[in-house]
């Protein structure tokens, strides 16, 4: 039994106790001042521990001219601990593949054209006034250039790449030779790169057309999957959906999630948290955190948990900006730099606790101050443990931070003047 359910037995035996053997007036005055007590503690984080990490190693990502980092959007570990993915939201025509001893370069996927080749049959285009160019006429269209944004394994020799695949369209009278307009337009896809025999198979997430007619646009964001299925970000204004299921083939099953109220009515807030953070917990269940929520929610259970502890919260901007629709289009430009609390990572260990990974934002003198947090939270949002982390250090800033579940490391990526440091770390919660 956990602390915080041991205080909640304690708080329930008090009232029995106060109710049966006191006084009237003294029973019900210590029983609430007690009750306050314990309601305190159960909700305070003075219960809380501290994570303690022991750097494991420090190591240099190697770079060349052609394959280096301007940012890291996307880390994926080996299920054998041998090897490690790395996709970047900037440098986003390719995915290196590191030796996780060395983190020496091993091998590099390119986002090729030809990509668009083995999609374009695949696609379903949701406008009737325009068709898809066949991959056969590319000569006479702009070389197709495809992006990765996001990268997962499902086996030690299996890769998944997140992509956007692009295509051209032109309006469905014309001939393809020679069209009177041409229009560029993009897929979601997943590349699944086999990295023993470089052979590419390709899942396509088309546009989904609901029964009302509402578009629904699976997004290049994070993903993950299970046996069964695919989970994607997915748009939908109209139903506020978020998370979508998709099958292995890549058609739409249902919605998995939806915005939360407190970002639900308003353009503004959809637009810029259209990238939840997903995971599956050890029973399977998926767990959504939104970037400027400070909310955790079990999509399968359908329950959820408010984050402790914060010095820092964006509820109140975003119950105004969600009343208020001339408030919002009057701090548009602004609000990245209003918003102080943002969720960066979500991940599950092995003992199924939730490691939230977030950061605080500040300005002092002009000056952006970040300070990025871990805390570890039970299923049912009991705060197990929290700790500040270090923006910089001798190695320089801190750009990513990453946790390898079958390891049960935790690595940060630190950008210096030259060169990328990884720092691996082990951790115990005391």
């Amino acid at each position: 039994m956990s602390m915080k359910q041991s205080l909640i037995s304690i708080r329930r035996l008090l009232y029995t106790v106060f109710f049966t053997q006191m006084e009237k007036k003294m029973r019900l005055f210590k029983f609430l001042l007690l009750e306050a007590l314990l309601t305190f503690l159960i909700n305070s984080s003075l219960l809380a521990k501290e994570i303690h990490f022991q750097r494991f190693s420090t190591k240099v990502l190697e770079e060349t001219n052609e394959i280096f980092w301007n940012s890291i959007y996307s880390v994926a570990f080996s299920p054998n601990g041998k090897y490690l993915a790395i996709c970047s939201n900037s440098n986003n025509k390719y995915v290196g593949i590191y030796n996780l001893n060395d983190f020496k370069l091993h091998k590099t996927i390119i986002a090729e054209p030809e990509y668009s080749d083995a999609v374009i049959p695949q696609v379903k285009y949701f406008r009737n006034d325009y068709k898809i160019v066949p991959a056969e006429y590319k000569k006479y269209y702009p070389t197709f250039e495809n992006t990765f944004k996001y990268v997962q394994f499902q086996s030690d020799s299996l890769l998944s790449i997140c992509s956007y695949i692009n295509y051209a369209t032109i309006p469905v009278g014309d001939n393809y030779e020679n069209p009177t307009k041409k229009n560029s337009s993009s897929v979601t896809a997943i590349v699944n790169h086999n990295l023993r025999n470089n052979n590419n198979q390709y899942v396509v997430f088309n546009v989904t057309s609901m029964q009302d007619s509402t578009l629904l646009f699976p997004l290049n964001y994070r993903f993950i999957f299970n046996n069964n299925s695919y989970y994607f970000p997915t748009s939908s204004k109209v139903k506020n959906i978020s998370v979508a299921e998709y099958a292995k083939n890549g058609e739409y099953r249902d919605k998995t999630h939806q915005f939360p109220d407190i970002m639900a009515q308003t353009p503004l807030l959809t637009s810029i948290t259209y990238d939840p953070r997903v995971v599956l917990n050890n029973k399977d269940e998926m767990i959504v955190a939104y970037p400027y929520v400070a909310t955790v929610y079990n999509a399968s259970s359908k329950t959820e948990f408010e984050l402790k502890d914060l010095k820092f919260s964006n509820n109140e901007l975003l119950k105004r900006i969600n009343l208020d629709r001339k408030y919002a289009k009057e701090i548009r430009d602004s609000i990245f730099r209003m918003l102080k609390f943002t969720i960066n990572q979500i991940f599950v260990d092995k003992q199924n606790r939730i490691i939230l990974q977030y950061e605080y934002y500040e300005e002092k003198e002009g000056k952006p101050i970040i300070t990025p947090y871990i805390q570890v939270y039970s299923q049912d949002g009991e705060l197990l443990a929290g700790q500040e982390i270090d923006y910089k250090n001798d190695n320089g800033k801190l750009y990513f931070l990453t946790f390898d579940k079958n390891s049960d490391k935790f690595y940060f990526f630190r950008k210096g003047e030259t060169v990328w440091t990884v720092e691996e770390f082990d951790w115990a919660i005391k």
